[in-house]
């Protein structure tokens, strides 16, 4: 059985349980929850690599989740609430 799965603008062929190996960047942006102009950003700064497979650019998701490693952690500060006069 096979699976056809939007990946941005186009359609990807996924046989039934296999990952998928490469996202679009649209499809990739999509995939960790960041815009398009952040994801474009990395590729431009060279933290994160894209390959041409003819006139596609694609992201493989190794690459996609080596950059997301190399991310620093969150941090999230609980403030305090004023308090109530």
């Amino acid at each position: 059985m096979t699976n056809f799965v939007t990946e941005g603008s186009a359609l990807a062929y996924s046989p039934a349980g296999a990952a998928t190996l490469a996202y679009s960047p649209i499809g990739a942006a999509r995939v960790i929850g960041c815009s398009r102009s952040w994801l474009y950003e990395r590729l431009a700064d060279g933290s994160l690599r894209a390959r041409k497979i003819g006139s596609k650019t694609v992201i493989m998701r190794d690459d996609l989740l080596a950059m997301l490693d190399r991310a620093r952690p969150a941090t999230y500060y609980r403030t305090a609430k004023p308090a109530a006069k």
